[in-house]
């Protein structure tokens, strides 16, 4: 359904719709899906941001800013809706990014049991010039049991990584 929509050209808010009224179609009940979506047009100065009852999203500024998204929907596949979701603006220049994570890295505690937390998550952020990968090592390094965390997903989009060549 998204590759063919995407084909034809649909608004992103509309496959959305259409992924959320399939699932609460076809779900059981009680289940459902967080999920986040982000459109960033060929220009990439700003992006559109649509959050599912997933964790907030984090936005990086050249300046060094940070914002907090909160997801705006519930999960997908709770209700059918006949409306497209309005997104959330967000600017993306060169030097600015996105980052998207599972509840995984929020919940993962330190060695003394402090869970990371959304300030947490910046912190180690900060201490990893933004490198997600030096992020998910020292949340693994500093679980009491590293085989016990749920799923470790931390995803950047856009920006400069300094130490990792000019690649957003």
């Amino acid at each position: 359904m998204f590759y063919s929509m995407t084909k034809d050209d649909r608004p992103l808010s509309t496959i959305l719709r259409e992924i959320n009224n399939v699932l609460a179609r076809r779900l059981p009940l009680r289940c459902f899906m967080a999920a986040a979506a982000v459109c960033i047009p060929a220009d990439q100065r700003a992006a559109q941001v649509w959050g599912f009852g997933n964790p907030d999203l984090l936005h990086h500024a050249a300046n060094g800013q940070w914002t907090r998204l909160a997801s705006a929907e519930m999960p997908m596949g709770i209700d059918v809706t006949n409306t497209d979701y309005p997104s959330q603006p967000i600017s993306m220049g060169a030097d600015e990014c996105l980052f998207l994570m599972t509840d995984g890295p929020l919940e993962a505690s330190h060695q003394d049991g402090a869970m990371y937390g959304v300030n947490g998550i910046i912190d180690a952020l900060e201490r990893h010039d933004l490198d997600v990968e030096r992020v998910i090592d020292e949340i693994v390094a500093q679980a009491p049991q590293a085989d016990a965390l749920d799923d470790l997903t931390l995803i950047r989009i856009g920006g400069h990584n300094p130490g990792k060549g000019d690649t957003p």
